[in-house]
Parts: C-alpha cells; sequence; structure tokens
C-alpha cells in the first residue's frame, strides 16, 4: 500500500503542477492499468489528495486556474505583484493540509447524514438558489454611493452570473466534440473567465523580488473552507468548484480568500472518499473511479493513505514554489504574460481543439467585464451553478 499511495502522491503532485491536466486523469489510467498494480485504490486517492495542495502553483506563479482554485487567481496574483508569492503558496499549501486532518473528524458526520440521500438530493437545487443570491446580494456599491449604487452592482453580478451560467452550459454540451481524453472545456471556460483578465491586466513592469516567508492561514478562514467542503460533499452533482463560492462568501482579504479556496478543496476531497466509503455514493471523478474498481478502502485505509499524501505535498509544494521563485524574478511582466498567454491558447487548442478556442475567447470577454463592471470575479461561478443547477429542473 504504502508503495503505490508513493507513486499516486507523485503523480497527483505533478498534475498539479500542469495547467490542463486534473488527478481524474489519472485516476481514468489508473482505472484502465489497475491489474498491473497491487492498490490502485491507494493510487487515486493519494492523487487526488496531492493535486489539491500543489495546484496552486500553476494559480499563483502563472495566473492559470482549473475549477479548484478559479476563484483565488486574482488575490494571489495581487500577493506576487506585492513581493508575496512565496506567502500565498505558504498558505493555500498549510490551509490544504489543516483542512484535511480537520475532515477526519467530520466522518460521523458524513455517515449520518450521508444515509438521507434523497432528502438532500431534493434539497440541492434550494441550497444552490440560496448561494447564487447570497453571493449576489452581498456585492457592495461604491462607498457613499447609497442604496441605489448598490443595487446597481448587484445587478450587474446578477449580470456577470447569468451569463457566465449560460457559457457554462453551452460549453458543457459542446464537450462531447473534446477528442481528445485528456482534454476537458474547464480548461478553455476557466481560463477564459479568470485566467485571461489577470495576464492581459499585468502587461507592464518586471516581477517584484519575492520575499520567502511562511504565513499561516487563519483560522477562520481555514474553518470556512471546511465547512464549505463538507456542505458540498453532501450534494449530489455539484463540484468542488461550488464549495470554494460558498467558503468565500463574507471573505474580504487576500490572505482569508486562497486559505479558504483551498481548505475547500482540500476537504470537499477527503470527505468525497468518505462518503463513498460510508454510503457507496460517489461525489467525485475519483470517488468514481474507486467506485468502478469494486474495492473500497477501508475508513483507516483511507486515513493512511490520505495522511502520506498531505505530508509529502506540503513541503514538496513549499519546495518547488521557492525554485519557481528564483526563475520568476528575472522576467517582465510583458514577457510573462505573453509567453503564458500563448501557452494557454497552444494548450487549449491541443486539448480541446477549435471548440475549446471558441470557448477561450468567449469566456474571456465575460471574465473581463466582471473587473470592468465593478463587481467581484466570483460571480463568474454562474458557470458551474447555473448548469447544476438546470440539471435538477423537473423534465417538461
Amino acid at each position: 500500500m504504502l508503495t503505490d499511495t508513493l507513486l499516486g502522491t507523485l503523480l497527483g503532485f505533478i498534475a498539479g503542477l500542469i495547467p490542463g491536466i486534473h488527478s481524474n486523469t489519472f485516476a481514468s489510467l489508473t482505472l484502465l492499468y489497475s491489474p498491473s498494480f497491487q492498490n490502485p485504490s491507494a493510487i487515486i486517492v493519494s492523487s487526488a489528495i496531492a493535486y489539491t495542495i500543489a495546484n496552486i502553483i500553476p494559480t499563483v506563479f502563472l495566473g492559470v486556474p482549473d475549477e479548484d482554485t478559479a476563484i483565488a487567481v486574482h488575490p494571489a496574483n495581487e500577493m506576487v505583484l506585492e513581493g508575496r508569492g512565496f506567502e500565498a503558496v505558504s498558505i493555500s499549501a498549510i490551509a490544504s493540509f489543516l483542512a484535511i486532518i480537520l475532515s477526519f473528524l467530520l466522518y460521523p458526520a458524513i455517515y449520518l447524514l450521508g444515509l438521507s440521500y434523497s432528502a438532500i438530493r431534493r434539497f440541492t437545487p434550494l441550497a444552490l438558489l440560496a448561494i447564487s443570491a447570497f453571493l449576489i446580494l452581498t456585492e457592495r456599491g461604491e462607498e457613499f454611493g447609497g442604496s441605489y449604487s448598490a443595487w446597481r452592482k448587484r445587478l450587474y453580478a446578477f449580470l456577470v452570473f447569468a451569463v457566465s451560467g449560460f457559457i457554462g452550459f453551452v460549453t458543457f454540451q459542446v464537450s462531447e466534440y473534446v477528442y481528445n481524453p485528456a482534454g476537458s472545456m474547464f480548461l478553455p471556460l476557466l481560463t477564459g473567465l479568470f485566467g485571461v483578465p489577470i495576464l492581459l491586466q499585468t502587461t507592464s513592469g518586471s516581477v517584484p523580488p519575492q520575499e520567502v516567508r511562511l504565513r499561516m492561514p487563519g483560522s477562520n478562514a481555514v474553518s470556512a473552507g471546511t465547512i464549505a467542503g463538507f456542505l458540498v460533499s453532501l450534494f449530489p452533482g455539484v463540484s468542488s468548484g461550488v464549495a470554494t463560492v460558498l467558503a468565500t462568501v463574507g471573505i474580504r482579504d487576500r490572505e482569508g480568500y486562497v486559505a479558504a479556496v483551498s481548505a475547500a478543496n482540500s476537504a470537499n476531497a477527503v470527505l468525497c472518499f468518505f462518503m463513498l466509503i460510508a454510503t457507496s455514493k460517489t461525489r467525485s471523478g475519483a470517488a468514481d473511479a474507486l467506485l468502478s474498481l469494486g474495492v473500497h478502502p477501508s475508513f483507516f485505509e483511507l486515513i493512511f493513505m490520505v495522511t502520506v499524501s498531505a505530508s509529502i505535498a506540503l513541503p514538496l509544494t513549499l519546495f518547488v514554489s521557492r525554485l519557481a521563485l528564483s526563475r520568476l524574478t528575472r522576467l517582465r511582466f510583458s514577457k510573462l504574460s505573453a509567453a503564458v498567454l500563448l501557452f494557454l491558447i497552444a494548450l487549449t487548442y491541443t486539448l480541446t481543439g477549435f471548440v475549446g478556442l471558441m470557448v477561450l475567447f468567449v469566456s474571456s470577454i465575460v471574465g473581463m467585464s466582471a473587473p470592468l463592471l465593478g463587481v467581484r470575479r466570483a460571480n463568474c461561478m454562474g458557470c458551474l451553478i447555473i448548469p447544476v443547477l438546470l440539471y435538477y429542473l423537473p423534465p417538461s
């Protein structure tokens, strides 16, 4: 078990560093070649955990998002501009590790609540509507702008949320045209909404010197993220991206934002596995792969795999990010942004073809509209929430 856990940790860590590659890719490959491994479940579990810790690195240093880290791109990028990129990585990685440990305490609650599957399924659309309304209605107007200013911003937020949701829905409908098995329409969708606008804004000056200093995440942000990951793990069809929205509502400081997003992702990854072994219900691609194997790890085996993977991925993430810092500060923003943008366009075309390029272009326009209208970029997460809401609509 230990050997396969170490292998899975390495694969998940590598997946976290490469934009466009998700740990689910390795889960699918592990499922395909499962007879070759002594304990394929250990590879699937450990790769999923390591991925949630390592995927902050391209988010911070390249501004490249995935579903799990999309709304952390902007605050993380601002910290890089202040010479605090390593701080952002350390906050994220440590928050993920702490959330994983806290998640162990939630297994009894997962077991008890998971038995009420039908009731939770009926409640899911109401929960998503409540999250959406809270996200939009907590939008603030300009200082001294009065109530009119606040409601105008909420209208803008609703428009960004709705248009993002429409694009997300259409994107999922055309995903069948992606022929590359490694490709995912999440790549152009989230890169356009969250990554490209950041790259286009940071085009002048040089990357400031980065201070290598560890920063502990706030306990409130870690707790909020863990609770959000727990809640989302209960609802069928709801992704970890929604957990990040729920975790960050009401959080204004950048450090708390990064910590809450990371905690939500890692907690959700662990709790989806708990849901599987407690109720045989799946809430993630990795859990689906485990179910397909027909062999579930026990609770204590799962604790072992998760703990080993997280304990290795945390220092690895800090080490690799420190190496990246030494090279990042030699570059000018214009060259770095142009290089990353060209790389993302090439990667999008390679993995998702012409359809993906169209999604990237359209979603980039919507992504740039949020800061232009003065509303939070988190409203773009309608791209994930609205398609799930439509899925729960009763058939006509």
